[in-house]
């Protein structure tokens, strides 16, 4: 019969490898996504720009689309 110590034991290292892993593959998932999806897009910048009253040019929208990607 097993020792009730060993089964704690075993018990509690079985929950930490299963966070651990859990965590990873939780943020592997997430990344994926926000490349697969961005959170905004060009279209959603220019119509912000029009609703602020700015006239928004090519060069803007493309500053603030990488600006929004370095600081992903």
């Amino acid at each position: 019969m097993i020792k009730l110590w060993v089964f704690i034991v075993s018990l509690v290292a079985a929950i930490i490898v299963a966070l651990i892993v859990g965590f990873i593959l939780g943020g592997r998932l997430v990344a994926k996504q926000f490349k697969k999806n961005d959170p905004i897009n060009e279209k959603q910048i220019r119509v912000m720009f029009q609703q602020m009253g700015v006239t928004p040019s090519e060069k803007k929208v493309r500053q603030v689309v990488e600006a929004m990607r370095k600081n992903q």
